[in-house]
């Protein structure tokens, strides 16, 4: 009697325990029915504290992604909390019309402090990065994340992650920008469950030109050398006679770019130790002992303008708006009478291109 007394108890009591256990999973995953940003009443943030640490950029073409993903932290904070409810997990946004400037497979892109070149945001958990991006919808609601009850979002803070993208619209860095920076604004907001729940109130989140400040290469060219491969142009053999009747040929010749970044615009100037010609407009020939009368003079667009040398006034522009890593521009060389009398001898000119990039 005194064993089963004893031994009674102690079985109901590891029932007890059993049983108690089982109730307690039971509520947890019941009450899990919603979650929300911070304690749900809403607010504003703002895209803060950039953790971008990489080198100088290079460009790339238009129509691509810089290959450069970065974290932007956010000023005040949020967490997430769940809690019983019935507005669900799923990551909800709108965007505001001020910065979008286009789409990128649905993705917005907002503007920055260069024409042609934007970035897209992506807000989500600070450890494992997920989250949605805001999208074109400047009206409504989307879901731009579906989380579920089995996505660990729990207690998570939240951030971002920023991408910058190149359009087809770029046209160059004409205003030398050392960085991209955003534009200040609105990007929009965003919410977890209903955003018209009480408790589900969303956020807004902002921008200002402090948001991040990614450093870029200056629109520059690596290689520039003559179309030949050298730094001569041949002018060939002539007569007296032929300078005098003008029965020289134009000697056609360029100016090749390779590796260029985010050059729209050549601002080609020439400049040179000896002027002759009547105009004083021709390239004269630097040899003491050489022939006399005759000059060179240096024309553009398809031989039509002329590129006087030490002229501040004279330069030749050319845009290429497609922004290309290479390309060239043409001249022609003319050796022409300058005026004076012509006598035979050697001849040599020099002319500098002075090529600047915008």
């Amino acid at each position: 009697m005194f064993k089963e007394f004893t031994h009674s108890p102690l079985i109901s009591g590891a029932a007890k325990v059993a049983l108690t256990g089982l109730l307690f999973s039971f509520c947890q995953s019941g009450w899990a029915a919603e979650c929300r940003m911070d304690d749900g009443d809403g607010g504003t943030t703002k895209l803060v504290n950039s953790e971008y640490s990489g080198a100088t950029i290079r460009l790339p073409d238009q129509g691509a992604y810089i290959n450069e993903i970065f974290t932007v932290n956010i000023t005040p904070g949020i967490q997430i909390h769940c809690g019983p409810g019935n507005d669900g997990y799923n990551l909800m946004a709108q965007t505001n019309p001020e910065l979008l400037a286009g789409s990128k497979y649905n993705e917005g892109m907002f503007a920055t402090n260069i024409p042609g070149i934007y970035y897209s945001v992506k807000v989500k958990t600070s450890d494992t990065g997920i989250g949605g991006l805001f999208g074109t919808n400047t009206s409504g609601w989307y879901t731009t994340a579906a989380w579920g009850q089995n996505t660990p979002i729990q207690d998570r803070w939240i951030n971002t992650f920023v991408y910058l993208y190149v359009g087809y619209d770029y046209q160059g860095n004409p205003n030398r920008e050392t960085v991209i920076k955003p534009k200040p604004g609105t990007l929009g907001k965003m919410s977890i469950g209903d955003p018209a729940d009480s408790n589900n109130k969303p956020w807004t989140f902002t921008v200002d030109e402090n948001s991040f400040q990614v450093p870029i290469v200056l629109p520059t060219c690596d290689i520039v050398m003559l179309g030949n491969g050298t730094h001569t142009v041949d002018l060939g053999d002539y007569f007296v006679s032929d300078i005098r009747y003008k029965r020289v040929k134009d000697v056609p010749f360029s100016i090749n770019f390779n590796d260029c970044t985010s050059v729209a615009q050549y601002t080609t100037k020439l400049t040179t130790t000896k002027l002759t010609g009547i105009d004083h407009d021709l390239l004269g020939n630097t040899l003491s002992t050489g022939a006399q009368g005759a000059g060179v003079k240096i024309l553009y667009n398809n031989g039509n303008s002329q590129l006087i040398p030490n002229d501040a006034n004279s330069s030749y522009v050319m845009t290429e708006t497609g922004v290309p890593t290479s390309t060239q521009i043409n001249f022609v060389a003319q050796l022409i009478a300058d005026g004076s009398m012509i006598t035979p001898g050697a001849f040599s000119a020099s002319g500098v291109f002075t090529i600047s990039y915008d």
